[in-house]
């Protein structure tokens, strides 16, 4: 007999359509309790409901259920429903939903049409009795403060058994990058031990270090961690913060020989080590046989708690009751009730963002409660112990790389996710970055540098913050002038700043856009990257959207792999036309469109989504932190928006200025990276000089085309602004330059921030000779 888990798991990918039927059922003396468990131990091929009455009724008499009533009505006094009053008589609902495995308790609510919020809705499970056969229970009881060891070494064992190459690799990753750690902590001998001497597999800790005074290793000391039992001493052993202790002793509890912890197992102040390392740590965590995912506290000094006889308790509290034949149920959607919730910075850590993506399998410590995790699925501690009965991976962030198509905009929600994240060192943004990039490498089949995609180069390099409170610059820190790697953080790079930041969408790339996107064309320049400013050895940038752009005006071109040309029919050609005023002119007279066979978009041009492995390359914007290129410059003023651009934070104006000619004509704008720089530029009658270089040739609808000034209403001020911003939010895209603010320092420019300037008014201002641009 299977139980109502493994009939879902078995049914829902429709292999299996065998109609199951609920083992006999042990009834108790009260019928409210006996038509509760008839429903939670149903088969789940079909969705149930039925009224149990009047809730003040529910909570009469002395039977078990009084209980379980009182807790489903717990929450609801601290609700405020818009459409019903909690001080109303219940008339309450219980239900079971097609392939859930779960019931919920809801009140009727007046109006048929009006659904019951979440937060009046509690949802149970029906405990598992490991002691009867074929018992329809699918939730396991989870001790308050133990964590139930046998039981996540048989989760282990059955990823190990039932999963193969699947979880024996990491995600987007070959055998070819398993690599083995220089150091490993041998917790058996107490000691460090040379990584590539020792076969077994390994585990790894991902875990917060905090504001704490703790152990690290260093060259002096290394040599004495690498004698049998010198971890154990007192003088080394008071020194290692207690998460990293536990770490020690979970790895002996689950079988395992070897851990790999970053402050113990790199030497911080070897630089060639500690650089190898630092840019290699997603192919540790990625060849670990599982990490163990240290979220709660906020600090290393909190430690795994719940491993009974080992460490500390932990406080996992979960809200039974029982029944009148003695069944058990347990609440499922307040797993993390206010007082299990413990505090934690881990998610606002860049380390964790790809310490966490790139793990094939992992122990998530979280609010006291454990989850295991593997490429298959994540499965709770209170999850039965079944091979395929594992919850969907959900995991966002993966996603963000894996399933959008390698545009930049597609780039958006990984690095909007990853640079919004705290550093302890702000030089270490590229190497906390660098699996990542290798994922993204891997499936942008692009070079990539400083995390800008090199085949989109011209476009990425427009980048703007995303977020009202803005960007700002990443400055190495005091300990990285003392032994620290001495990483670059370009300005031209959004590596080089911390908050949150987004590359442009194209309305030249993707089809049927429904707002004025900006839209690029052409380049202006041939971008080259250099290790440092006077040097004559440049690589080209291998910037090809533009190449592929043309691949439009030839019908009979070779396409990219997995591309088709696409004539339109009558309805595309309806929706193109709805793009007039919205898109640029010249991208209505195109006939035809271009579709992937793994996208669902429609795009303007093809482009590549694949090429051969190239192997595990050393990432050369390690080495080449400046750009050359001989472009176009042109001079003009800043002058601030009036106090009315706050009204328009939600339309990309959070700190954006006009720019304007030497005649006071507005002829562009210039969106700054954070408040300081807006508040530089003092009233907004009193604009400032500002040198502006060209990066690409498109089209936008936020600037002006000589002779037709953003002062359209000049006699008019205040609050008339606004309707000249919303003007030209709707206008038809004119032809423009992007450009990027700059400011030099002993022969470098550095960007200061990006946007546009009307075509005609800088072919008209541009100086006559292209500038030789080292940019930094």
């Amino acid at each position: 007999m299977l139980l109502r888990a493994n009939a879902r798991a078995a049914t829902h990918d429709g292999r299996t359509e065998t109609t199951l039927e609920a083992p006999p059922l042990t009834l108790g003396p009260c019928d409210i309790c006996n038509r509760i468990f008839a429903i939670v131990s149903a088969p789940v091929q079909e969705s149930t409901e039925e009224i149990l009455g009047d809730l003040q009724d529910l909570l009469r008499g002395d039977c078990t259920h009084v209980a379980l009533f009182e807790s489903v009505r717990k929450a609801w006094p601290q609700v405020k429903h818009p459409k019903y009053r909690v001080q109303d008589p219940f008339i309450l609902n219980i239900k079971a939903r097609k392939w859930m495995t779960n019931i919920s308790f809801e009140p009727i609510l007046p109006s048929r049409k009006t659904r019951p919020d979440d937060q009046l809705r509690s949802c149970w499970e029906l405990v598992c009795r490991e002691d009867v056969s074929g018992h329809p229970g699918t939730s396991l009881y989870v001790n308050e403060q133990w964590i139930n060891l046998d039981a996540l070494r048989r989760r282990i064992s059955l990823c190990d058994m039932n999963h193969g190459e699947r979880c024996g690799r990491g995600r987007l990753s070959r055998k070819e990058d398993m690599i083995r750690p220089r150091y490993l902590v041998d917790t058996h001998r107490a000691c460090l031990v040379n990584g590539e001497a020792v076969q077994p597999e390994y585990v790894a800790l991902s875990y917060q270090w905090g504001q704490i005074d703790s152990l690290r290793n260093n060259t002096q000391l290394c040599k004495d961690l690498l004698v049998t039992g010198s971890l154990a001493t007192e003088e080394v052993a008071s020194r290692i913060p207690q998460t990293i202790r536990d770490a020690f002793a979970m790895v002996k509890l689950l079988n395992y020989r070897y851990l790999w912890v970053d402050s113990l197992c790199i030497v911080q102040d070897d630089h060639q080590q500690l650089r190898s390392e630092l840019s290699q740590m997603h192919r540790i965590y990625n060849s670990a046989t599982f990490n163990i995912v240290a979220k709660d506290g906020l600090d290393a000094n909190y430690g795994l708690r719940g491993l009974k006889s080992t460490t500390a308790p932990r406080r996992h509290k979960r809200t039974y009751a029982r029944l009148s034949n003695s069944e058990i149920l347990v609440q499922t959607n307040s797993m993390s009730p206010p007082d299990n919730r413990v505090p934690s910075k881990y998610q606002e850590r860049a380390w964790t963002f790809q310490e966490q993506l790139m793990s094939r399998r992992a122990i998530h410590f979280a609010s006291g409660a454990i989850e295991w995790q593997c490429n298959h699925g994540s499965q709770a501690e209170y999850d039965l112990l079944l091979p395929d009965h594992l919850h969907k991976r959900s995991d966002f962030q993966f996603q963000s790389i894996t399933r959008n198509m390698p545009t930049p905009m597609g780039l958006n929600t990984a690095i909007g996710l990853y640079n919004q994240r705290e550093l302890s060192f702000p030089e270490d943004a590229f190497a906390a970055f660098a699996g990542v990039q290798s994922m993204l490498e891997r499936n942008h089949a692009d070079r990539f540098l400083y995390g800008l995609p090199e085949f989109w180069f011209d476009i990425a390099l427009n980048w703007t913050p995303s977020s009202h409170e803005g960007i700002v610059r990443r400055v190495p820190s005091e300990q990285h002038r003392s032994f620290r790697q001495p990483y670059q953080l370009p300005s031209w790079s959004w590596l080089g700043w911390a908050g949150q930041v987004a590359f442009p969408a194209d309305a030249g790339l993707r089809m049927n856009d429904r707002y004025p996107n900006p839209c690029f064309t052409v380049p202006v320049a041939t971008w080259y990257t250099t290790p440092i400013p006077s040097s004559t050895d440049r690589r080209t940038i291998g910037s090809g959207w533009y190449k592929h752009r043309l691949l439009v005006r030839d019908t009979s071109a070779i396409l990219p792999n997995g591309w088709k040309r696409i004539w339109m029919d009558d309805e595309d050609l309806k929706k193109l036309a709805l793009g007039k005023g919205i898109v640029p002119d010249c991208l209505l007279e195109q006939q035809y469109y271009f579709k992937h066979d793994k996208a669902k978009l429609k795009y303007r041009y093809p482009f590549p989504t694949s090429l051969p492995y190239r192997g595990e390359q050393e990432a050369p914007s390690l080495r080449t932190a400046y750009l050359f290129a001989r472009t176009e410059r042109a001079y003009m003023c800043g002058q601030t928006i009036s106090p009315t651009r706050v009204r328009y934070k939600r339309d990309g104006y959070s700190f954006s200025m006009w720019l304007i000619r030497s005649n006071g004509q507005h002829v562009g704008y210039i969106q700054l990276h954070n408040s300081k720089d807006m508040d530089a530029f003092g009233p907004s009658e009193s604009p400032r000089s500002m040198e502006l270089v060209a990066t690409c040739k498109g089209y936008t609808a936020n600037v002006s085309v000589v002779g037709e000034d953003w002062n359209v209403f000049p006699n008019e001020e205040g609050a008339n602004e606004q309707r000249r911003i919303g003007r030209h939010l709707f206008r038809t895209p004119k032809a423009c330059y992007f450009v990027l603010w700059i400011e030099w320092i002993d022969g470098v420019a550095y960007r200061k921030a990006s946007g546009a300037v009307a075509a005609e008014a800088w072919e008209q201002d541009k100086e006559e000779d292209l500038v030789d641009l080292i940019l930094g």
